[in-house]
């Protein structure tokens, strides 16, 4: 396989178009070039990267250069009319259609481009050199749909995220055609893909260096961290330098060193109540011209908002938490409001028939009064319940349930910088009021699942945790004036 670097193209034969040339801008670095030269002798090749590691601009060169190239079609595949067929996946379409169809359409010369990309059947048909190239975009969510589909090459992107069912499923539509699988993503801790493509060729690099016979030899792996990648912009070591600090370590590790060291045990390990823990009676909190406390340390918040988790049985009984982020950026959890152990056949607190009825809705209004609250990020699982708040003419959102970031964000603000506690300042941006009693003893006791597959944590007792990163994810990735919230999505 000839690299896809920086090149003039012309087709060999072209029967109903003009012959055309162009040029492609592409400037790898050594291991975007040692990954596309593996494609001569492994028909599967993985990269696994930091962030911002420039892996989705070398998949899109891979691509490209199969779609102009057309390795193992032959002129009498074209002579029977079949296209060569390139399949492109991801986890969902929003990562297609944010990221890998606008980087594809950008490498792609409108010269050579034979049908532009059609929202419907998500494909782009270009002019290659023995015909035409059919490049789909899809989905990865549901491998079933891949089915029955024949393909030279596949680029599954963020692979990591992926069922273990679509890797098995790529492989199979490319037996019939000898096709290439390409796999670049950023690691996603110890999963399938640690247990089927990661250790597997670590064991192989053992036997290799014992003078034996590796098992996967179709297989070639690279990784390289963040900084490696030679097309960072100016000042993005400066930004990776601050994130080494404001990070935990695990987390800038696997992030940006594309680490795939596991998880164990605590789930927020920085956790401390001598460094997290402050005492309510010592603080007043002024919110918009309101004061609610009578401490001498005085704390002007910017805004206040809740999350809410909706709660099901005695285990899960339910919670309203309200946080509130200073004008220097802290964010404290100024109070919980928990509902009360339901019986066995009580709903959780859904909807007093009347205001003096306890109830979320009563709970919440009394919470807004009080805080000034101006967003409430829900569980988005019941889409009634929001709709039920929102009756009541409160700000309400369907919080982003994403896990794994939503619990980095948490722990980001978690995290302890230890010159700042030196020096007796700040060290932390996330703050629990003593009063919020079951948000310290959650945090205290959150762990990983033991015997998961992948990192999760126990699903116990969890409530205040999942409030908690309802609120400072959905906060944080969307802004005060972020993009409009999906009210009723579940």
């Amino acid at each position: 396989m000839r690299a896809p670097f920086n090149r003039a193209f012309a087709p060999e034969r072209s029967r109903r178009s003009p012959k055309v040339r162009v040029r492609f801008d592409y400037n790898p670095f050594p291991q975007t070039i040692a990954l596309h030269q593996a494609g001569a002798c492994f028909r599967e090749r993985v990269a696994v990267t930091g962030a911002r590691g420039g892996k989705t601009t070398a998949g899109v060169a891979d691509v490209r250069h199969h779609a102009l190239d057309q390795p193992g079609h032959d002129l009498e595949d074209v002579d029977r009319g079949e296209p060569y067929s390139i399949f492109i996946g991801a986890p969902d379409y929003p990562t297609v259609k944010r990221v890998i169809l606008p980087a594809f359409l950008r490498a792609i010369p409108q010269a050579i481009i034979a049908k532009p990309y059609h929202h419907t059947d998500h494909l782009v048909k270009i002019h290659g050199r023995r015909g035409i190239t059919d490049v789909y975009f899809l989905t990865s969510k549901f491998p079933d749909t891949w089915q029955g589909v024949k393909a030279n090459f596949v680029w599954l992107d963020e692979f990591a995220r992926l069922k273990e069912q679509m890797y098995d499923e790529a492989r199979t539509r490319l037996m019939d055609r000898r096709g290439d699988l390409l796999l670049t993503s950023t690691p996603h801790g110890q999963n399938w893909v640690y247990d089927r493509i990661y250790k597997p060729w670590k064991d192989d690099q053992e036997r290799i260096k014992r003078g034996e016979e590796p098992k996967r030899k179709d297989l070639y792996f690279t990784t390289w961290r963040t900084i490696d990648n030679a097309r960072l912009t100016e000042g993005a070591s400066e930004e990776i330098e601050r994130h080494r600090q404001t990070m935990p370590a695990k987390y800038f590790k696997r992030t940006y060193e594309a680490s795939w060291d596991a998880f164990e045990g605590q789930v927020y390990e920085e956790w401390s109540e001598q460094v997290h823990v402050a005492a309510a009676a010592d603080y007043m909190f002024i919110i918009s011209n309101r004061n609610v406390g009578k401490g001498k340390k005085v704390v002007r918040l910017a805004r206040t908002i809740a999350g809410v988790d909706w709660g099901s049985t005695k285990d899960h009984k339910g919670v309203i938490l309200v946080l509130g982020k200073s004008v220097q950026g802290i964010w404290y959890v100024l109070e919980e409001s928990v509902a009360p152990i339901p019986g066995e056949e009580e709903s959780i607190l859904i909807r007093g028939r009347t205001m003096l009825e306890d109830s979320w809705t009563r709970r919440a209004l009394e919470l807004r009064a009080k805080w000034r609250i101006d967003t409430f990020y829900c569980d988005p699982a019941a889409p009634a319940n929001l709709r039920m708040l929102r009756e009541a003419n409160l700000q309400v959102e369907a919080a982003l349930n994403a896990h794994a970031p939503g619990l980095q964000c948490v722990a980001r603000f978690l995290h302890v910088d230890d010159d700042a506690l030196a020096h007796g300042d700040s060290s932390t941006r996330l703050q629990v009021l003593d009063t919020c009693e079951t948000t310290i003893e959650e945090i205290r006791n959150y762990h990983w699942k033991d015997g998961s597959r992948k990192e999760e944590p126990e699903k116990v007792m969890d409530d205040t945790m999942d409030a908690l990163r309802y609120a400072l994810y959905t906060s944080e990735e969307r802004g005060v004036t972020g993009r409009k919230a999906n009210f009723d999505f579940a």
